[in-house]
């Protein structure tokens, strides 16, 4: 018969039994909600009896869910990504072999929609007295929104959003890279490249034309540039190309050479028959620098020597390079001052009749005397305006000089003259110029029907659309038109016929030669005749002797223009010539 105490006993074990399972309850509940709220799987495996668990509650990792006591560490491989697949193995077997108590590794593995996601294991060891580890475990996180936001963020820090290219922080690691790298014989040169006249596509079609553009042409050098080539986007408009494994620098010029010929040849903008030219400066490893920063100076030193002589060409840096370019600086940066101390002064050149011989116009023209430098040529200060983006400024300066000078002669009421200015290619297309000519002719009482604005060929073709569309407006406000220096460019008769111009300039080159070679008088002759029979009338420039001008008169040239008649003056001089001559 059991007793009384054996039944208090009895009663104590159950009660106390009761409450460890309570215990344990809440142990498991509290650990599985904590398992549930950190995301992560948990995995066990017992070396010595060859289990393997694995525990979770994602329901796109079912299939690795154990439903039997045992599974094998095998069905990872199964799922792990081929990329990650030989590495995980071996990292695995090499923990296993060794001493360490805590692993980490991430790898890729499918989950239930066959998608790969990314996953962090972390586990700790239990090695027996032997050293051999016999129990393995921990937990596995879904780390794939982490990764993603990590490569992104690496993206946004290192690579062109527009182009995918490498940028410049990223191009400068990569240059490190591949000096550690290098061969001792191995060349290793900076070709630094700027699309030329980007601005232009991007004022005349739009900056989405512009951003085409840019796609197109960085889709082009990642073709062209390939095995071991670095390509990066490092500005707005200006690619590096860290460019290996060339003979020499005869090597690399010629490279050079074909890879500019298929450039000019590549169609960079669709819907337009427009061609691209770049330019290039170029720097040498070990030549021209060590740093990366010093090769990028050099590279881009050359470069701007380039833009600022034509363009559509590369140069290999050197020190003469460095040595104009700081010619060039100085130079621009002496307009702006010469523009500030009133160092420009307006000249002007007689333009006369052929028949009469009597004066019917005056060419502007800009000289500078410098304070300290004497005369600069407009051959110099002129192309470093167009190429810095001064020449805006100048011109506005200059049209607004002469309004007051023809504003200044209205005292000569009898003087019946129209004065020539000149538009840089630059100038005619500003998207202010008929804004700033309304301005001027409110401020200055000047009939525009006495203005006449002088264009190149090549000022014309180079913006064909532009030009025409600010010529046309030109001449409805009652200004005239000449085409200047014709002959030297494109001499387009399919062109000319549809140019709304009132004037063609003959070029001196034609004129020079006229006294001695008949092939030049037919030449002349026929411009002349042709041009009469489009209703244009025709300037003879450059004309300095009498058999030049005798000869001009008798083709039918209209007008003549040169030192046979008078050079450029001064708007004193000028004053006296027109008192002696035309009043």
């Amino acid at each position: 018969m059991e007793t009384r105490i054996d039944k208090d006993s009895r009663s104590d074990l159950i009660a106390k039994l009761t409450r460890e399972n309570d215990i344990l309850k809440r142990d498991t509940e509290r650990y599985r909600l904590l398992l549930e709220g950190s995301q992560e799987s948990v995995w066990e495996w017992d070396l010595e009896r060859g289990i393997y668990n694995f525990y979770t509650d994602r329901t796109d990792f079912q299939h690795m869910n154990a439903t039997e006591s045992e599974m094998a560490v095998d069905l990872w491989s199964k799922h792990i990504h081929p990329g990650d697949h030989d590495d995980f193995v071996d990292d695995l077997q090499l923990f296993i072999k060794s001493s360490k108590k805590h692993y980490e590794k991430t790898f890729r593995v499918k989950n239930d929609s066959g998608e790969y996601r990314w996953i962090k294991a972390r586990g700790a060891a239990r090695h027996d007295e032997s050293g051999q580890v016999v129990l393995f475990a921990g937990s596995v996180l879904d780390i794939t929104d982490s990764v993603d936001m990590e490569r992104n963020l690496i993206r946004l820090a290192y690579y062109d959003k527009l182009t995918g290219l490498p940028n410049k922080e990223k191009i400068k690691d990569d240059f490190g890279k591949i000096i550690a790298e290098k061969e001792c014989d191995e060349y290793i040169a900076f070709v630094h490249i700027n699309i030329d006249n980007l601005s232009y596509i991007n004022n005349t079609f739009g900056y989405s034309a512009g951003d085409e553009m840019i796609r197109r042409f960085s889709g082009f050098l990642s073709g062209y540039f390939v095995q071991g080539h670095c390509l990066s986007r490092v500005n707005a408009d200006e690619f590096l190309i860290i460019y290996r494994d060339f003979g020499n620098i005869e090597d690399l010029e010629r490279d050079m050479d074909t890879f500019f010929t298929a450039v000019r040849n590549e169609k960079l903008l669709m819907h337009s028959e427009i061609k691209t030219s770049i330019s290039a400066g170029i720097s040498v490893h070990g030549v021209h620098g060590e740093t990366f920063f010093d090769l990028l100076k050099c590279s881009d030193v050359a470069l701007y020597y380039c833009k600022n002589n034509g363009k559509d060409q590369f140069r290999i840096y050197d020190s003469n390079t460095g040595k104009k370019l700081y010619t060039t600086i100085d130079l621009i940066n002496q307009i702006r001052i010469g523009l500030e101390k009133n160092e420009f002064q307006m000249h002007y050149q007689p333009i006369v009749s052929s028949k009469t011989g009597k004066l019917v116009g005056i060419e502007a023209l800009a000289r500078w005397y410098h304070s300290k430098r004497g005369v600069i040529s407009p051959g110099e200060f002129i192309v470093a305006a167009e190429n810095s983006g001064q020449i805006k400024t100048l011109e506005r300066w200059i049209i607004e000089d002469v309004f007051k000078q023809i504003e200044a002669w209205r005292h000569l009421e009898e003087m019946d003259i129209f004065v020539s200015i000149n538009l840089s290619a630059k100038g005619l297309i500003e998207n202010d110029l008929i804004t700033y000519l309304e301005a001027i002719l409110e401020k200055y009482i000047v009939n525009p029907e006495k203005i006449e604005f002088e264009v190149t060929e090549t000022a014309l073709m180079n913006n064909i659309d532009q030009s025409m569309t600010m010529l046309n407006k030109l001449k409805k406000m009652g200004f005239k038109l000449a085409l200047d220096d014709f002959g030297t460019g494109y001499s387009s008769l399919n062109y000319l016929k549809n140019i709304p111009i009132d004037k063609v300039k003959l070029d001196r080159s034609f004129v020079e030669n006229i006294d001695r070679n008949t092939k030049d008088q037919l030449l002349v002759k026929s411009i002349i005749e042709l041009s009469h029979r489009m209703e244009l009338e025709v300037v003879g420039e450059g004309v300095e002797t009498h058999f030049q001008n005798t000869l001009l008169g008798t083709f039918g040239c209209d007008y003549i223009q040169g030192y046979f008649h008078g050079r450029p003056q001064d708007k004193n001089q000028i004053n006296t010539w027109i008192k002696q001559n035309y009043i």
